[in-house]
């Protein structure tokens, strides 16, 4: 037996098809960023900070292997990120 959809039984499919796009786009974001570290281990500059030029951690890159601030600029990178935001609100 067939059954019509709803508007609710439409809902949640368009939410099922959006939380499915942004797990699609988190993937695709990720795999840029282990290309480009790729890129990087070919070029010597893989665990340079790309701002300071400092190593990255070892730690660090342990836990982020693709990263590619120092935690000391990432933090200064998401303090100002924050208060950009904030200004954005007010």
């Amino acid at each position: 037996m067939d059954t019509a959809l709803d508007n609710g039984d439409w809902s949640i499919v368009g939410l099922s098809q959006d939380v499915s796009l942004k797990q699609l786009s988190t993937h695709r974001e990720t795999l840029l960023k282990i290309d480009e570290a790729l890129r990087k281990l070919d070029e010597g500059t893989y665990g340079k900070c790309e701002d300071c030029g400092e190593d990255i951690s070892e730690e660090r890159l342990k836990v982020l292997p693709f990263a590619t601030y120092c935690r000391d600029c990432q933090e200064k990178r998401e303090q100002l990120e924050e208060v950009e935001r904030e200004g954005e609100i007010e």
